[in-house]
């Protein structure tokens, strides 16, 4: 800022400062600090699939070209690599109890590893193209689903290493499964018909129990809490499903650039929405660690290099962070 002279010269006047505004801490900002920095690994080629198990120290599942990587996630160190696979492998996935991995496969077969050993446990070839997404039944470890390019989802039975139900009804690439949070016999599908569809096999019904309209590809499903709600991820939407309440959307969010690939639900995903009375000390702050206490979040991830975090009540974004 400066004043013109009538000579022509101009005189500085000094800049006004004020006083900084202060940014009330939130619980969400205290909860994403108390991580650490982000490791980057890199890969043979595009990772298709990363997945957690969901016991001590939580392995990590790296699906990369013809190879699946295990990573200890409190080292960040590789442990053991799985590259029996004579083509592109997809959906590598580990059992909740970390002993056993499913794995698809650009031939459309399904296999099964031991984990100590790396040996074949089973190999399931009914698919005829590939078989892009693999999920363990979250009830029991004797169940499977694959979900195909051929169109089709099977659920296989393990233990008798057969195919127990073939569900028809896509018109295109089926690139994502999800089991049923509290029902064993139930599981959602989502295709590139622009459709998530849920199948209910006690019935033995073989046609679909219900079908969504996503209203473009879907890359992703995935069941909230409780398995009233249900999850369809495609394009830039995120599509909120009642499944309850005869499959009505109750949201469509939009907040990424580009499309979204996956969707996850968190059980440790953020802060619990209220903090009790009883929680705070006499500033008003958490009196305990800010992992201390959580509560699910849902989390979407995106080719724009984002990952949105969602809580569970409105679905507004929580946190975001970028990555390479």
């Amino acid at each position: 800022m400066a004043e013109r002279m009538n000579d022509g010269t101009y005189l500085k006047l000094p800049v006004k400062r004020y006083a900084p505004k202060s940014i009330r801490e939130t619980a969400e900002g205290r909860y994403w600090r108390a991580y650490r920095a982000p490791s980057v690994v890199n890969q043979v080629a595009q990772v298709t699939s990363v997945h957690f198990a969901d016991v001590y120290p939580f392995m990590l599942a790296a699906t990369s070209s013809a190879r699946v990587t295990i990573y200890n996630s409190q080292t960040r160190r590789s442990q053991r690599v799985f590259a029996r696979f004579k083509d592109v492998a997809y959906s590598g996935v580990l059992r909740s109890d970390g002993k056993a991995m499913a794995v698809g496969g650009q031939q459309g077969a399904v296999q099964l590893f031991d984990m100590s050993s790396r040996s074949i446990l089973r190999k399931f070839t009914l698919h005829t193209r590939a078989v892009r997404a693999v999920r363990f039944s979250p009830q029991n470890y004797s169940t499977l689903c694959s979900a195909s390019d051929d169109a089709t989802v099977r659920i296989w039975d393990v233990t008798a290493g057969s195919c127990v139900r073939r569900h028809d009804g896509h018109a295109d690439y089926v690139r994502s499964a999800a089991g049923h949070p509290t029902s064993s016999d139930t599981w959602a599908s989502g295709s590139y018909d622009h459709t998530v569809k849920l199948w209910d096999g006690r019935d033995g019904a073989k046609d679909a129990a219900m079908t969504l309209d996503h209203g473009a590809p879907v890359e992703d499903v995935t069941w909230l809490p409780g398995g009233s709600l249900l999850v369809s991820v495609g394009a830039q939407d995120v599509c909120v499903w009642d499944v309850l309440g005869g499959g009505r959307l109750l949201q469509r969010l939009r907040c990424h650039q580009k499309t979204i690939m996956s969707a996850f639900v968190a059980p440790d995903g953020g802060p619990p929405p209220v903090l009790e009375s009883s929680a705070l000390d006499g500033n008003g702050m958490a009196a305990y660690g800010a992992m201390a206490r959580t509560a699910p979040r849902l989390l979407t991830g995106s080719l724009d290099g984002h990952v949105k975090v969602h809580e569970l009540d409105t679905f507004t974004v929580t946190h975001s962070a970028k990555y390479p």
